[in-house]
This record gives C-alpha cells, sequence and structure tokens, in this order.
C-alpha cells in the first residue's frame, strides 16, 4: 500500500490528517494581542466582588473565548491524504461454497435479493471501492480463483478454506 496502515488518531478520525494555518506569519502577533488581552482579563475581574471560584471560572471561559477567535485569526485548514487513485489493490473474497449458495438461495426465495444484488458488477460499494483503487475479484472454496465478475457463479464448492485464501492473497501480494 502506499499509505501508512497506523491505528488512526482523533483527527484522522474527523477526515483530517493535518492542521495547517494559512496565516503563519500573524503567530507572534496573535500571541500578544493573547497575552495583552489575558492581562485586561485578570485586570478587570481583580476587584469583582464574586466569590472566588466563580470568578476564576469566569475568567477562564473569557481568556478561552478570547483564544478562539484568535485562532480564527490564523485560518486553521484541515488537510487530509487520499490515495492516489488506482494505486492500491483491494482484493474481494466471495465464498464459493454450497452452504453459500444455499444462503443465497434461501435469501431469493424469501424476497431479499440485496445479498445478491450487492454481488453485481455495479453494485454501489463496488464503483466507489473501483474509483480508488484496482479492484480484484476472487471466489474460493477449496481453492481461490479469480474471476472479472461474481455474475453467473455456482456456488458448487464442497468446503469454505477461509484461511487458505487469505494466505493465499497475502503471498500474492506481499509487499
Amino acid at each position: 500500500m502506499t499509505t501508512d496502515s497506523q491505528k488512526p488518531n482523533a483527527t484522522e478520525l474527523l477526515g483530517f490528517q493535518d492542521i495547517v494555518f494559512g496565516n503563519p506569519n500573524w503567530v507572534n502577533a496573535v500571541a500578544a494581542i493573547a497575552a495583552v488581552l489575558a492581562l485586561f482579563t485578570l485586570l478587570s475581574y481583580r476587584r469583582c466582588a464574586m466569590p472566588v471560584g466563580l470568578r476564576c471560572a469566569a475568567i477562564s471561559l473569557r481568556v478561552l473565548g478570547i483564544a478562539l477567535l484568535l485562532v480564527c485569526l490564523l485560518e486553521p485548514l484541515g488537510s487530509m491524504q487520499r490515495p492516489k487513485s488506482q494505486a492500491n489493490i483491494f482484493a474481494v473474497l466471495v465464498d464459493n461454497s454450497q452452504s453459500m449458495g444455499i444462503l443465497m438461495q434461501e435469501a431469493l426465495r424469501s424476497g431479499r435479493p440485496e445479498l445478491e444484488e450487492s454481488l453485481g458488477d455495479e453494485s454501489v460499494w463496488q464503483r466507489k471501492l473501483s474509483d480508488d483503487f484496482r479492484l480484484r475479484r476472487y471466489l474460493f472454496d477449496s481453492a481461490m480463483a479469480p474471476v472479472d465478475t461474481f455474475a453467473g457463479r455456482k456456488a458448487i464448492g464442497n468446503e469454505t478454506a477461509l484461511f487458505q485464501a487469505l494466505q493465499s492473497l497475502h503471498d500474492r501480494y506481499q509487499g
């Protein structure tokens, strides 16, 4: 893969990998303004008659509000990386054993064709994947075999050798 597979941090969960500032030249000015406004805030609350805890809370909230407004002057921007289109391979494995065929037939008989439709070449999830990745389709039962499409599969295999299929994919696309 061309991107590192690491545990996602909070910014990646939001869709961003880095937060950058559009006006980084303003950092010193914003820091100076923040210091002056924090000082004015402290001075304005020093003779206040409210209890100390409430005064500290009011000062904290005002300083936080000022800091958030000043950060806006820096124009924070989120940046994210997307995989280079068609640079990575995404393998889709479909169980071709007789047990999967029974499951598909039961779904069709009960009026739920979603399972069969999801394996169609024009399914939404396969089209979206093929926009960004080179999609490779495989059928597996006792052995794995590459296919161009899942349409017309017969589900005639005698066993489901998932571990062997995954091991075969690992060996084939190692590195």
